[in-house]
């Protein structure tokens, strides 16, 4: 359900996404959201205590 609310609302608007505590790939690859489903300009901030998490998924820039 939210892959496709995702999908179908989120793809034609500039939006910022935070994603707070994060501590399993599963959970990020379970809401199926990836910079292509959002619009031109988009963010997507993961906050996780685990760097792994962050560089497994892919992240651009990893801050402490």
């Amino acid at each position: 359900m939210a892959s496709n609310l995702i999908q179908t609302r989120l793809c034609q608007i500039k939006c910022l996404v935070v994603l707070d505590n994060v501590v399993k790939v599963e959970h990020l690859d379970q809401l199926a959201m990836t910079r292509e489903c959002l619009g031109t300009g988009s963010r997507i901030i993961l906050i996780s205590r685990d760097d792994h998490i962050l560089r497994e998924h892919g992240v651009d820039e990893v801050m402490e």
